[in-house]
């Protein structure tokens, strides 16, 4: 990698880190023999998914890092986390209980965002972890462009990362503790309630499964339980659906 910056002086490169998220959680909940075997799982996917890339490695604990030479194009950058988003996601059962990990990702670009590889690195990990705090899917630093200069793909990918979009209208922002039911499972499951509305609300669990399309849900303190259906899940976030 520190060869990247006399190669590419002129050209560039883009840098995108990847993290598969909850996996420490896993680590410590299932243990390091799970974990070890999705993370190996995760990185056959990933390689998969950026087969073209002229490096990809492993970097620290459960991190990776892929390297595109001489591109740093906007519609480079966001067909290429949107690509990994899309196809390197986990889906496995273990101990009768389904696992699903989801990347997280940010990207950076040479020389856009630091003068080396090492602050390339950083700029990526920095975006990262925003897009982890906001929610987002992924994100790069070629946000920072004015709307009005972004090419189409680029456009399409900001609209992805405004969860309004998934709503059917604007929901009041709320932090209230919630609980979903599943009765066939005889399960509780507790959740944080990130937004609501008359129609439904958005919910945000500890763990790592995926839920049924339909259960029962409630606000603790407020009401009875109500009977909702799945609208859409992102990892540990979901969207659902008042029924009745």
């Amino acid at each position: 990698m520190s060869d990247l910056r006399f190669r590419h002086a002129q050209d560039g490169f883009t840098l995108i880190m990847v993290r598969p998220k909850l996996l420490p959680k896993i680590r410590s909940d299932l243990g390091y023999v799970i974990a070890d075997k999705l993370l190996r799982n995760f990185a056959s996917l990933l390689k998969e998914a950026t087969a073209e890339s002229a490096l990809c490695g492993h970097l620290g604990a459960d991190q990776f890092v892929i390297v595109f030479e001489g591109r740093t194009d906007p519609d480079f950058v966001a067909s290429a986390c949107k690509r990994i988003y899309e196809s390197v996601r986990l889906s496995e059962e273990h101990n009768r209980m389904q696992i699903e990990i989801e990347p997280a990702i940010g990207a950076a670009t040479f020389p856009a965002d630091g003068d080396s590889a090492d602050a390339v690195t950083k700029a990526a990990a920095k975006v990262l972890e925003q897009a982890e705090q906001l929610g987002l899917p992924y994100g790069f630093t070629l946000d920072e462009l004015p709307e009005g200069e972004l090419s189409p793909i680029v456009a399409e990918t900001m609209s992805m990362r405004q969860l309004e979009e998934m709503r059917k209208e604007a929901r009041k922002r709320v932090l209230k503790r919630g609980k979903i039911i599943i009765e066939g499972l005889n399960s509780v499951i507790d959740c944080s309630v990130r937004n609501v509305s008359e129609s439904g609300a958005h919910l945000r669990i500890e763990s790592y499964f995926r839920v049924p399309d339909r259960f029962k849900f409630q606000i603790v303190g407020v009401g009875a339980p109500r009977e909702v259906e799945k609208r859409w899940q992102v990892g540990a976030d979901l969207g659902v659906e008042y029924r009745e």
